[in-house]
């Protein structure tokens, strides 16, 4: 029977400790914020989903580093320490506990973050969108906006019946994906009812059409707004919360139960 390679538990000792090391390093440059940079629920946010997204390193290491020790006491090649906290075992172990309990806070942490940003996002589509909206009222309500509406509506009347008998321009321009609803529509009615172009236009051109339109418009943009921040949301809380508690799980069971065996294990050797 093939012994234990003591090469092969160096090995794994090794690239688990570098793994387990480096996950710590990144942790706290990770947790330096950039310069002016402010330290807020954004900020918690990204670092949370950072470390979440590298969390998977440091128990890969340590896994790493228990095949290795298994290996070496497999072999023979384990020297007992003098005192538990001597032993290496022992403190990864500890981390592994620790991580356990950072994991499981950053997962209300996490959830709680994207809840509130979730809000704000949703706070400030609203107030965008009033903003436009009152904007829209004021600019209506002027009277140049009048004077131009009139303008151009006289410029609708002068043009459409031209429009109209060229078949291969009409269609080009209710093609056209840049031209909007209303006179795509307008230019439809007309055609059937080339005698109505004038009351047609003042129908379908005027202040309160305009206010209606445009408005319908801010209300679109606002729900696709509210929409992404509800996905993104999602998407995170989905995504990062449910690793963060995985990895809770995952460093809790690692740590406990290899506590219980490292007690175990001096106690069996303490009665014999």
């Amino acid at each position: 029977m093939n012994q234990p390679s003591p090469f092969a538990a160096a090995a794994l000792k090794t690239v688990g400790t570098i793994f387990i090391v480096s996950s710590i390093i990144d942790a706290i440059v990770l947790a330096i914020p950039q310069p002016g940079q402010e330290i807020n629920k954004q900020w918690q946010l990204a670092y949370t989903t950072q470390l979440v997204d590298k969390g998977i390193i440091p128990l890969l290491g340590l896994a790493l580093l228990f095949a290795g020790v298994w290996i070496s006491s497999s072999a023979g090649l384990e020297k007992p320490s003098r005192s538990p906290l001597l032993d290496g075992r022992l403190w990864a172990l500890l981390f592994s506990v620790f991580l356990g309990v950072v994991f499981l806070v950053s997962f209300p942490l996490h959830l709680n973050n994207v809840r509130l940003l979730r809000r704000e996002a949703l706070d400030r589509a609203a107030q965008e969108a009033q903003v436009q909206e009152n904007q829209l009222q004021a600019i209506l309500a002027s009277n140049q906006a009048q004077e131009n509406i009139k303008q151009r509506q006289q410029e609708l009347k002068e043009q459409i019946p031209g429009l109209i008998e060229d078949e291969e321009r009409l269609n080009q321009v209710l093609e056209g994906a840049r031209t909007p609803q209303w006179l795509k529509q307008l230019l439809q009615d007309a055609k059937d009812n080339p005698k109505d172009i004038d009351k047609l236009v003042d129908e379908r051109f005027n202040r309160d059409a305009l206010r209606e339109e445009r408005l319908n418009e801010i209300r679109t943009a606002r729900q696709e707004q509210e929409d992404r921040a509800k996905m993104t949301a999602t998407k995170s809380a989905a995504q990062t919360g449910i690793s963060s508690l995985l990895l809770s799980i995952g460093f809790s069971v690692v740590g406990w139960t290899g506590l219980r065996g490292f007690g175990g294990g001096g106690r069996r050797k303490k009665s014999r």
